[in-house]
């Protein structure tokens, strides 16, 4: 898997952050310890755009499901993790990328 800056990537459409909405809330965990990685804010649910996120888990070294996100939104962390802001871009897949960083200690 390639992994290159998201903002090398020419087609990546940066969305302007007015006429911000309520949209929702999703919070992506680790596929395996189940950990909380990151927390995503739809701020802009119109926008015609899905994300397709990952997050490498600090926890247990392995990472979420892929989730896919609709609309303009927004991320930051969970009271666990901290989803670092060296996005990434599968160029294969297309997926998101982020690096967590443990805050607090995961106990299943």
């Amino acid at each position: 898997m390639q992994e290159i800056p998201i903002e090398q990537i020419d087609n990546v459409k940066i969305l302007e952050s007015k006429g911000l909405e309520d949209g929702g809330t999703v919070i992506v965990k680790c596929s395996n310890c189940k950990a909380p990685l990151a927390e995503f804010w739809i701020t802009r649910p119109n926008e015609e755009f899905t994300w397709k996120v990952v997050v490498k888990c600090p926890h247990c070294g392995d990472k979420s499901y892929k989730t896919k996100i609709s609309g303009g939104l927004h991320y930051g962390p969970t009271d666990f993790t901290l989803p670092e802001g060296n996005e990434l871009i599968d160029k294969e897949t297309g997926e998101v990328i982020l690096v967590g960083t443990k805050l607090k200690e995961w106990i299943r």
